[in-house]
């Protein structure tokens, strides 16, 4: 069922006291410079913990490729942590709950093959031709792993440049430099997983950053010609808050991930956005 529709700011209106404790405003040295909003992570509960072996069990019984495919990438130096089991099995019912056929992954992973399982037409985009590469080669090695030579074949993975620019305000943000095809073609659901938030390029002194570690926003979302139904992003705190401030959602309802609503208990492990 999709989730009801709400403007921004309804959202914001009736979350004062919520979104007050969980937003930090940061001006700029521009006195002419709008507010600008941070959000701040919490510690986490042991419940959460908890929910993540709950979903590592789930996925090994249900999902075992993929689980396969999780451990093999964090032996060739993909990211550790109980975390990612809550993430994929977060994605498996967001996807299978809301029915979605088509999907664009900003950030290739094991979630692409899980996207690719369910999904019948899934793009993900990568900004390292070198990681992506060695993504292949790793999943190649357990390709014996009954319907994973299948998905592997299937997978259509485009490797795009990252570009940082700053917007209208200067901020620096980020974004994959990507070819008009993909930025016209209608996607249900897109999954910010990517590109990289850590600054690459000079820094000048009139530029604006607003997340507390400089981690900036990945826009890309933003050149699409069609708006998703549907937006997940992992993590990403400078992305949510860009979005949320300067993204035109409209009419949209916004579920903050738990631990960005300073209430780091079990769910929800993204952030998603009903458009």
């Amino acid at each position: 069922m999709k989730a009801p529709n709400t403007t921004v700011n309804v959202f914001l209106k009736l979350n004062s006291e919520r979104v007050s404790n969980c937003f930090t405003s940061c001006s700029s040295s521009d006195s002419k410079r709008s507010i600008f909003f941070r959000i701040q992570s919490r510690s986490f509960k042991p419940s959460k913990k908890i929910f993540e072996y709950y979903a590592m069990i789930f996925l090994t019984i249900n999902e075992p490729m993929i689980v396969l495919a999780q451990l093999v990438m964090r032996r060739g130096g993909g990211l550790n942590g109980s975390y990612q089991f809550h993430r994929l099995y977060e994605i498996r019912k967001i996807v299978n709950t809301e029915r979605i056929s088509s999907a664009n992954e900003f950030g290739s992973g094991a979630s692409s093959l899980l996207f690719n399982k369910y999904i019948e037409r899934f793009v993900t985009i990568e900004e390292s031709e070198s990681w992506a590469s060695h993504y292949l080669e790793m999943l190649n090695s357990i390709k014996w792993f009954p319907g994973l030579k299948s998905n592997i074949k299937n997978l259509d993975i485009h490797i795009l440049p990252r570009l940082e620019f700053l917007d209208s305000t200067r901020e620096l943000v980020c974004s994959y430099v990507m070819p008009d095809k993909l930025m016209h073609e209608e996607f249900e659901l897109v999954y910010i997983d990517g590109p990289t938030s850590w600054i690459q390029s000079k820094i000048h002194s009139n530029t604006f950053i607003r997340d507390k570690e400089k981690l900036i926003p990945n826009t890309s979302i933003l050149a699409l010609s069609a708006k998703p139904r549907i937006i997940l992003i992992d993590g990403r705190r400078a992305t949510v808050s860009y979005l949320i401030e300067k993204g035109n959602l409209g009419n949209a309802h916004i579920g903050l991930r738990g631990t960005y609503r300073c209430h780091p208990g079990v769910r929800p492990y993204h952030t998603s956005i009903y458009t």
